[in-house]
């Protein structure tokens, strides 16, 4: 994972997808839920993942320097961001997940009222 600044990360995340998030190839499908749900997951994972990486910082620097890189990186992670500003962020994300949550409710009524509509038959409609 590669740290661009200000909270943005690139790379690969590993792990296991709810299987009604994938379609039949086992892929996930492209979908807002699924968006949805990896961020949810990453939201989770930011308390871990900050444990996980002071103690790597603390950790001795009489390692090789590969491990010496990996502490500096980190560091910079860390340092480059106050928990203050990472909270108001995590906040303001979350915030955005429930909207999103929110509309895609409301869509998902819409198509079930839609649904729940008989259909127009020939002798209902006027034409003019």
């Amino acid at each position: 994972m590669h740290h661009h600044g200000k909270g943005v990360y690139s790379g690969t995340f590993s792990g296991t997808l709810n299987p009604a998030l994938q379609d039949r190839f086992g892929r996930p499908k492209r979908d807002i839920s699924t968006i949805i749900h990896i961020l949810n997951d990453l939201l989770c994972a930011t308390p871990q993942y900050r444990a996980a990486a002071q103690e790597v910082q603390n950790k001795p620097q009489s390692q090789s320097s590969s491990n010496s890189n990996i502490n500096n990186g980190n560091s910079v992670v860390n340092s480059s961001s106050p928990s203050g500003l990472e909270s108001d962020e995590n906040r303001a994300t979350r915030g955005k997940m429930e909207r999103l949550r929110l509309v895609l409710g409301q869509r998902r009524e819409r198509r079930r009222a839609m649904r729940a509509q008989p259909y127009p038959t020939g002798h209902d409609h006027l034409t003019a």
